[in-house]
Parts: structure tokens; C-alpha cells; sequence
């Protein structure tokens, strides 16, 4: 049986079948970062679980009858759902002036959320494309034409990007 690990900036997490397995691939992570300078801090060390808790925006349960579920906190699903609902209102009022700041703060939320759900990342497609309607040679539900028309300068981060509702972030309707 074989051991794997997973990265997430500055932090790794050892995966295993069994208890035994997962400290000696912990050992010889250890060994390997030590060998080519990088300290082990063991204060960070965690006991090999089956329910280890949120690390990098997921949630791990591993049970019997369904095997490896990963999800994100209560917390951030809720959040989640907001951010969705907030701007499909704001659409469905008809609000075409949509403020490019908060567009690219929730798209970053989102693109963090959804690396645990990677069923959902064509649903950003919306938001993508709505951020940079600005750019102009682009189609009325934002795609890049092929012929480049001149590009005007980018929105500040406190300026508004003009849409018309129907034409924007129209991949968000899917079920909350």
C-alpha cells in the first residue's frame, strides 16, 4: 500500500492506509526536508487520524460505507452561498453597474472554495467573464472575439463594470 502527500504552500499533509504507514511516510518526509535544509517544526506534527479537521480550506471524513468525502466548513459554505445569492439578486433587480473590486473579491473566495469541489469551477466562467468585459473585442455575454478591438485602460479596483444582467454571470444559476 502506498502513502501520498499533498502541499499546500509551506505545509504538508501525509496520507495513508493505515496508522503505521502514514508516521513512517511522515518520517521519511521529515528525513528528505531535513537532508536538503529545511527544519521539521515538530511542535506542528499531528497524530496520524481519521478525522484530522479542516486543513486548506477542506474538511476530511473517511467512512466505511462511503469512503473519502471532502467538503469545506459550515462557515464557508454559508459564505458561499451569500456571495451566489448576492449577486443573482443584484442581476434579477437589474443592476447592470457592478462594482469590479467586489466582482474580484468574491471570484477569489469562490476559486478557494471550489478547489473542494471541482464539479463547480465552470460555474465561475461567469465571473470571469464579467470581470473583464471592460477589455472590450468582446461579445454581449463577455467572450473574447477574434478580431482584438483597442483595449481601454483596466477599472480601478473602486470603479463599477457596466453589464446588462442577462449577460453576466449567467453560469451562476445552479441550484443553492
Amino acid at each position: 500500500p502506498a502513502c501520498d502527500l499533498f502541499t499546500f504552500v509551506d505545509d504538508e499533509r501525509v496520507v495513508g492506509p493505515t496508522e503505521e504507514l502514514t508516521w513512517q511516510a511522515g518520517h521519511v518526509l521529515a528525513a528528505r526536508q531535513s537532508y536538503v535544509g529545511v527544519s521539521d517544526a515538530a511542535r506542528k506534527v499531528r497524530e496520524a487520524s481519521q478525522t484530522a479537521g479542516a486543513w486548506a480550506g477542506a474538511v476530511v471524513h473517511i467512512h466505511s460505507e462511503h469512503g473519502v468525502c471532502v467538503l469545506t466548513s459550515e462557515e464557508k459554505w454559508t459564505k458561499l452561498k451569500d456571495i451566489i445569492q448576492k449577486w443573482l439578486t443584484r442581476l434579477n433587480e437589474g443592476n447592470t453597474l457592478l462594482s469590479h473590486k467586489e466582482l474580484m473579491s468574491d471570484r477569489g473566495f469562490l476559486v478557494y472554495v471550489t478547489r473542494n469541489y471541482p464539479a463547480m469551477i465552470p460555474y465561475l466562467k461567469g465571473f470571469h467573464l464579467t470581470i473583464e468585459m471592460w477589455r472590450g473585442g468582446r461579445d454581449k455575454e463577455g467572450w473574447k472575439l477574434k478580431a482584438p478591438a483597442v483595449c481601454p485602460s483596466p477599472p480601478t479596483h473602486d470603479e463599477e463594470v457596466s453589464v446588462a444582467s442577462e449577460e453576466s454571470l449567467g453560469s451562476l444559476a445552479f441550484d443553492l
